[in-house]
């Protein structure tokens, strides 16, 4: 209820949608349940275009119950749902940690396509370099058709084969 003064200034909330109680705990440090995360997601969804974010392999690059986020929101009238990737950090306890396998990425996408009839976008927290050209292109070949910071090798593909890019200069989420 403290929020509801921003409603008149119509503000979209990115929302991080953690999918098990083991993430919660673990990665974010809160004593909060998946469930606490879906009921705050259900009531700002009430008030607010509220986006949800999906991060894949949050849990040190593993299996972070990613499938049951996207079960809670194949419910739900979305716009769009972004995800994100597990970016290892250096100077954190996540340093060591691997990105997920792309083959799990691609599973997701693919469940997700499955399961929600929203848009599907791929954000921009994902890690560099050759995985992230892997990872575009996969995502691409796969149905995700707004990729933020996309790979230039993927960006010269489409433009090579007519396809229209369009550029935004601000945060996914407010292009919906």
């Amino acid at each position: 209820e403290p929020l509801l003064p921003l409603k008149k200034r119509k503000p979209v909330v990115s929302f991080d949608l953690p999918g098990n109680d083991a993430v919660i705990r673990d990665v974010f440090k809160l004593p909060y349940s998946a469930i606490d995360f879906q009921n705050l997601f259900t009531s700002y969804s009430k008030h607010f275009d509220t986006v949800p974010h999906i991060c894949i392999g949050l849990n040190r690059g593993g299996n972070s119950g990613e499938e049951h986020s996207l079960d809670f929101l194949s419910g739900l009238p979305l716009k769009q749902a972004v995800f994100i990737i597990f970016r290892p950090t250096p100077g954190t306890e996540f340093a060591a940690a691997s990105p997920p396998e792309a083959e799990r990425v691609v599973e997701l996408i693919k469940y997700a396509g499955a399961k929600l009839t929203c848009e599907l976008l791929l954000g921009c927290m994902r890690p560099a370099g050759q995985y992230r050209s892997q990872i575009d292109i996969l995502a691409w070949m796969h149905g995700i058709r707004k990729i933020v910071q996309p790979d230039h090798g993927l960006l010269n593909a489409l433009k090579h084969h007519g396809v229209k890019i369009n550029e935004y200069s601000n945060c996914c989420a407010l292009n919906i």
